[in-house]
């Protein structure tokens, strides 16, 4: 068979049956992503212009993963939230420490002298 007949994802070959051939760099990058999602590598240059689709076009992205590999999907997810947990974390305390250190500064700022209003 080819390229496009031998597509085992279900949403590629809905989107197939919804683009037209002048837009099959769509389908081709959806089939990228089936082919990293499933054999887990890809070239350097590929890598770069799959991380450009992901960006701009994530729910396909996310389908995909959801159909071929729901597991790896769902424990992706899970570590995703958690990262972004940590770094609200790590963005309150810095918040905190920028503001503790600019009342010392102001603190030691009055103390030589200076107007602090």
């Amino acid at each position: 068979m080819g390229k496009y007949t031998d597509i085992k994802c279900n949403y590629i070959q809905q989107k197939i049956k919804e683009t037209s051939w002048k837009n099959r760099r769509y389908i081709n990058m959806l089939l990228l992503t089936q082919k990293y999602i499933k054999v887990g590598r890809i070239g350097l240059g590929s890598a770069h212009i799959l991380h450009d689709f992901k960006s701009k076009h994530s729910e396909d992205y996310e389908a995909i993963w959801q159909e071929l590999e729901p597991k790896e999907y769902a424990r992706i997810k899970k570590a995703e939230l958690e990262s972004e947990k940590r770094e609200i974390e790590i963005s309150k305390v810095r918040e905190k420490e920028a503001e503790a250190l600019e009342l010392a500064e102001k603190e030691d700022w009055a103390l030589a002298g200076g107007k602090t209003e």
